[in-house]
């Protein structure tokens, strides 16, 4: 079986305390060329949803890439900065 890929790294964002707090993931490396640099996410980007819903952990974006199959498109929300951005990646 053929697996999808959005083309980044992410990391949990952190409270103070060290538990993961429900802001998202912080884009840490985008893959050159890959299906997230298609779209101009950019790393120093917070993803806060995948498909609707709530990210509340990297497995969540691991488990798209092991459940939908490379050209299916995964929808997702983006802080940056202040900005609230809906970017769909299809995946590679």
């Amino acid at each position: 079986m053929t697996y999808g890929d959005c083309g980044l790294s992410a990391a949990p964002i952190l409270r103070p305390d060290s538990s993961t707090n429900r802001g998202g993931l912080y884009v840490t490396t985008v893959t050159v060329g890959g299906p997230a640099a298609g779209t101009g996410l950019r790393r120093s980007d917070v993803i806060t949803d995948v498909a609707g819903e709530p990210l509340t952990g990297a497995d969540q974006l691991e488990e798209i890439s092991l459940t939908k199959p490379p050209g299916a498109s995964v929808e997702l929300e983006v802080r940056r900065g202040t900005q609230m951005l809906t970017v769909p990646v299809v995946l590679g």
